[in-house]
């Protein structure tokens, strides 16, 4: 029985060999406060670099957004004043020439601050009404 057993073994080495190697791993030795101290760093820096690039493509953007307002809203002027002017400081007529309502043009021109009178032809005749006109009083008529 053991003859046989050997027999089998043998059969078996001969058909499986088992690959073998060595590796070899050289660590340098590294006081681990100064590695941690130099990785933090090395960090640090990094996020220090990838902020200040935020920080100004970001001021770009905003500085580019407001001239964009600011640009936009000129035009919305621009466009309010030449079609009062057009329609000679009658609001439903400009608004009628900007596709828009009245209530809109008026609105518009109470936050530009824009004076439609200023666009009336005075040679008409056209006079600028007084924003308070006094009220008449009853009594204060000379008889």
């Amino acid at each position: 029985m053991l003859a046989r057993r050997d027999r089998v073994r043998a059969l078996f080495a001969e058909q499986i060999s088992v690959p073998t190697a060595n590796v070899t791993l050289t660590v340098p030795l590294v006081v681990p406060q100064r590695w941690a101290a130099w990785s933090h760093a090395s960090a640090s820096a990094d996020v220090t670099r990838i902020s200040v690039e935020d920080v100004r493509r970001q001021l770009a953007v905003a500085v580019a957004r407001a001239f964009l307002t600011i640009i936009a809203r000129k035009h919305v002027v621009d466009a309010n004043e030449h079609a009062l002017k057009t329609a000679r400081g009658n609001c439903a007529k400009a608004a009628r020439l900007l596709r828009s309502t009245e209530r809109i043009i008026g609105y518009k021109v109470r936050k530009y601050a824009i004076d439609p009178r200023r666009f009336r032809d005075r040679s008409l005749g056209a006079m600028p009404r007084p924003k308070f006109a006094p009220a008449a009083r009853p009594d204060s008529r000379v008889q």
